[in-house]
This record gives structure tokens, sequence and C-alpha cells, in this order.
């Protein structure tokens, strides 16, 4: 699959009507051919897959707020991939007469002007399987994930450890 670029720039509410309507005529093609791509692998089933441009587009407008919600500046966000497959849980019933359901996943993977679908497949899923949308980092975004979280807390300093009665006896032998 060719990647198709995701649009995700979203101009600020503020912003004027006219501003407005001239970047939503700017995202519609990128939109159409995720929805076309969608619907290529898809086929007829739409209830428990991603079927619009717009899903993927939400798709990497949340991971590209939970890579800043980690304090991973936007220029080291590239590399980064969100691995997400469809649907809601289903009632176990669904899974008791032995019943599939058709899924899509798809793969993200964020470069420098911003995300790309890298990959939609259809998949034949439990019913009572999870949708997931797994965010994969680099280490260097790891390595800043784990920077951001160690700044909101610290260590309290270990309690003074009293010697043993073995190693007092140990210690003491050797004089």
């Amino acid at each position: 699959m060719k990647a198709l670029q995701i649009p995700t720039d979203a101009p600020h509410a503020s912003a004027p009507p006219a501003m407005q309507t001239d970047a939503a005529a700017r995202r519609q093609p990128a939109l159409d051919a995720l929805t076309t791509a969608l619907e290529a692998v898809n086929g007829t089933a739409t209830a428990h897959t991603y079927a619009r441009g717009h899903d993927i587009r939400d798709l990497a407008m949340g991971a590209e707020a939970r890579l800043a919600s980690l304090g991973i500046p936007a220029k080291a966000r590239v590399g980064a991939e969100l691995h997400a497959k469809s649907g809601v849980v289903l009632p176990s019933a669904y899974a008791n007469v032995g019943r599939r359901v058709i899924r899509t996943a798809v793969t993200l993977r964020r470069a420098t002007a911003g995300w790309t679908c890298t990959d939609i497949r259809r998949i034949e899923d439990y019913p009572t399987a999870k949708p997931r949308a797994d965010l994969r980092l680099t280490s260097d975004q790891d390595a800043r994930a784990v920077a951001k979280l160690r700044a909101t807390y610290s260590l309290t300093a270990p309690a003074p450890q009293t010697p043993s009665r073995e190693t007092n006896q140990k210690d003491h032998a050797h004089v």
C-alpha cells in the first residue's frame, strides 16, 4: 500500500469562517483518498470497521495529543507509530454462536510533515476482542517521556540500615 498523508491541521476556532472553509477544502482530497482505501479493504463491512477518512484522522490527532502529553516536542515525534484495531467489545452471545466480526487494522507513522497511514488491513476477529490503539515510541521518545514522568516525583532517601547480627559477628571474628 502506498502511504497516505493524513491531514491533521485544523484552523483555530477563532479563525475567520472563510479560513476554516479553505482549510476544510484542502483537507478533503486526502480524507477522500483514505475513505477510498478503507472501502477497498473493508468491502461492504461498515459496522465494526474504520469506514471513513475522518476515523483515521481522529486516530492521528489522538496519537499526536498523546505524544504531546508525554512531553515529546513536535520535531522529536518523527518515527512514532500507532497500531490500531477498530470496533467495540460485543456481547458474548456473538461468540457463543461462533460468529466472527470484520474489523479494520491500521498502522499510522509520524513523519516530518505529519501522520501517514502506511497499512490498512481487514481482519476477522472474535466479537469479545477489544479494540486497540497502541502507540509505539522510538528509544529517544521513550527517554523523553520517562524524563518527563520522573520530573513529577522524587525518591525518598532509603532508611539507614542497621547491621545484622551476622555482619557484626563476621566483622569481630577477623580482629
